[in-house]
């Protein structure tokens, strides 16, 4: 039972930390749970077989969840009071992107990181 008074102290600590720091946890999950889902798809391709099916699905999932977190934003103002930012998604079909963005597709052939073309648009995201 000695241990007892430790782990609660930790628990604590640990749970004012999170409150804390709450924001920053989130923006850091949302940049590194794409790069730990591009890792298992990697890892899912070189062992191939049924294991690059289940990386494929767990990979997928972690998008989902950093895209939840990017989508909806919970962080306090300097006055105090809390702030939810919410970022729309809708679909669009491909000749109503920017026609910069659809040659950056094509260029591609599928999928593109259009930032630079959103920061130089609309100003830095994030």
């Amino acid at each position: 039972m000695v241990w007892f008074l430790p782990l609660l102290i930790g628990i604590g600590v640990g749970a004012t930390a999170a409150v804390y720091f709450w924001d920053d946890i989130q923006k850091w999950l949302a940049d590194f749970l794409p790069k730990v889902a591009d890792v298992i798809r990697k890892i899912g391709q070189k062992i191939g077989g049924k294991f690059e099916h289940v990386a494929m699905v767990v990979a997928e999932k972690l998008d989902e969840y950093a895209a939840s977190i990017k989508h909806k934003l919970y962080f306090k103002e300097e006055d105090g009071t809390w702030t939810e930012r919410i970022t729309e998604r809708r679909g669009l079909a491909e000749n109503q992107l920017p026609p910069e963005v659809q040659a950056e597709l094509r260029r591609k052939r599928g999928e593109a990181n259009i930032t630079p073309y959103i920061e130089q648009t609309i100003g830095s995201v994030g």
